[in-house]
């Protein structure tokens, strides 16, 4: 993962202390009874904002992710035939969508072995997600997107090719 320092710049007018991060992330209000600093944010990094808005299929081990079960809730491993249920979209918002719908962690549950299933984008953390390398992980536990079964689960990031999505 690589890790990128922004700095923010710091203006005061009237009650207000505005700080501008550079690489586009939202300003930051601070009240002007804190004092005024510029300090320096370590954020995480890596390739999401390369893949932001691209539609792409993603392999795993040989078979592509793929939607399919009730209500073409669940996420699987199949083999790749680039149809529509294979097709998914990283947003700015951390989300990897598919149709309108979020990648989702199951119940919002944070234990390792609960399945990936799509849903109602609701904006909770067990929607959001970054890559780590070629790994696909949580940001509300940090674990890994795992295809070692046919349904996708969270799991222990390990050095595993089901672990390994490009």
């Amino acid at each position: 993962m690589m890790m990128k320092k922004l700095v923010l710049t710091c203006a005061t007018a009237l009650s207000v202390t505005a700080c501008v991060v550079t690489e586009g992330i939202p300003a930051i209000m601070v009240e002007n009874d804190r004092p005024a600093y510029s300090p320096v944010i370590i954020v995480k990094s890596d390739s999401l904002s390369r893949e932001e808005g691209r539609v792409k299929m993603f392999r795993v081990n040989g078979q592509c992710l793929d939607i399919h079960g009730d209500n073409d809730r669940y996420l699987i491993r199949h083999s790749c035939h680039g149809k529509s249920n294979q097709l998914f979209q990283w947003h700015s918002d951390q989300t990897l969508r598919h149709n309108g719908r979020c990648l989702d962690i199951k119940g919002n549950d944070s234990r390792a072995g609960t399945d990936i299933i799509l849903y109602e984008c609701t904006g909770r953390a067990n929607q959001k997600w970054y890559r780590d390398g070629r790994r696909i992980r949580s940001s509300m536990n940090g674990l890994c997107l795992d295809a070692g079964e046919p349904y996708i689960k969270m799991q222990t990031c390990q050095n595993t090719a089901a672990q390994y999505f490009d």
